[in-house]
């Protein structure tokens, strides 16, 4: 769907598709055509394209079960990354599928973080996500995988005491010499969305309930959370999901525009 223009289209599922998996979403250039891709454990994986909505099946790529993000962190807009946990060599992975070559790529490095202390001078932000509560704690070291501001970014344990967590960027993507701290961020349930227009003081972020997400400012400097307004949509405090987009006007192939009397309305 294109938020901008109101044009949807949709993607038959099929039998072989699990309901609870891993997937991505984002763009081929050398195909000139967008791709989505589902996976699920240690299975092959399925992608499909928007110009013939049709699912082929990669029974030839193993991937390990992704922990920190059922939702790819997207960079370049073809490189689909999750984090995972590798049981083979007991620790963590950012593993990367490319969907112009349709392929695993070599794994994006993280920082090394276990020996850092938080730089509060620093401005911007990230994610956080609970893991399965019984993991070992070696598992719960790199809690989250997103992209903020375009960057690669994951959330890991602060070591300093004062804060939960510490959120990092990969300033040059695969350059693991690259990664940044940026600040400590105290409540696992929320998750940066993006900064304030006027300021790297300001995160807005999506905070977790019991009975799905409210958005909220988070003051980096202040180290206080605050409820955000949603404009134009009066009375609505509980959101279902969350997510930023940048405004388009890029046509859906084969799409139609949403009706005003259409419930899909609501995924606006």
């Amino acid at each position: 769907m294109n938020p901008s223009t109101g044009f949807y289209t949709v993607i038959p599922g099929g039998n072989e598709l699990v309901c609870y998996c891993n997937y991505g979403f984002g763009y081929d250039a050398i195909n000139d055509d967008y791709k989505i891709v589902i996976f699920s454990g240690y299975n092959g994986l399925h992608v499909a394209n928007l110009k013939d909505k049709l699912w082929r099946y990669l029974d030839d790529i193993v991937f390990e079960v992704a922990y920190g993000n059922r939702v790819a962190a997207v960079c370049d807009n073809h490189l689909c990354h999750w984090l995972v946990w590798s049981r083979l060599h007991n620790k963590h992975r950012i593993i990367c599928f490319d969907l112009c070559i349709e392929n695993l790529t070599k794994d994006v490095p993280l920082p090394d973080f276990k020996d850092n202390a938080v730089d509060n001078s620093a401005t911007s932000s990230h994610f956080a996500n609970f893991l399965v509560e019984d993991c070992r704690r070696g598992r719960n070291e790199v809690t989250a995988l997103h992209v903020l501001d375009g960057l690669l970014s994951v959330l890991t344990q602060s070591k300093t005491g004062r804060d939960c967590y510490d959120v990092w960027v990969m300033k040059e993507y695969g350059i693991k010499e690259s990664w940044v701290k940026l600040f400590g961020f105290s409540d696992p349930r929320c998750t940066p969305l993006a900064f304030d227009g006027g300021s790297n003081s300001k995160v807005l972020c999506k905070a977790g309930e019991s009975w799905g997400y409210r958005l909220k400012w988070y003051n980096v400097r202040e180290k206080q959370y605050n409820n955000a307004e949603i404009h134009d949509i009066h009375g609505v405090e509980h959101l279902y999901q969350a997510c930023v987009v940048n405004g388009s006007l890029v046509t859906i192939p084969g799409g139609e525009r949403i009706r005003e009397d259409d419930p899909k309305r609501r995924c606006k």
